[in-house]
């Protein structure tokens, strides 16, 4: 029987680039990893009429949504684009399975205000150099 799991303790961490140290919380509500591996075009008159493909470059979209702290500015957390961190996303709690960037680039850093709901950050970025999937029990 499958053992689902609710990602209300899904966690987010970050740290200095390139170490895989991570202390500081970012209080999230929400985060997406996105891994691609776009395929090359190899098709050739030998393909019988078939696409044939290879792999290229692993790349990963990572998004994550929070509120706005009033007391914890991101921008004060190094949270600017075109900077690097080191990110760790746990799928739930701090003592399991995680996603690791070591090199974090963040490209938009954004911001939403709508007088309807609380103010919003939305740090979109992507993994530079080798990336640590999630492994092992998560509940």
């Amino acid at each position: 029987m499958a053992t689902f799991y609710s990602a209300k303790n899904a966690k987010v961490r970050i740290g200095t680039a390139g170490s895989s140290t991570t202390n500081t919380t970012v209080t999230a509500k929400r985060w997406r990893v996105t891994p691609r591996n776009p395929a090359i075009n190899v098709t050739n008159f030998e393909s019988s009429g078939n696409k044939e493909v290879i792999a290229s470059i692993n790349e990963y979209d990572v998004e994550i949504t929070l509120d706005d702290d009033g007391a914890a500015n991101i921008f004060d957390l190094g949270l600017k684009a075109g900077q690097f961190v080191s990110l760790k996303l746990f799928l739930n709690g701090t003592a399991g399975p995680y996603w690791l960037f070591t090199y974090f680039y963040i490209e938009s850093p954004s911001q939403e205000a709508d007088v309807t709901a609380a103010m919003g950050d939305t740090i979109s970025g992507t993994g530079s150099g080798s990336v640590t999937y999630p492994t092992g029990a998560a509940a």
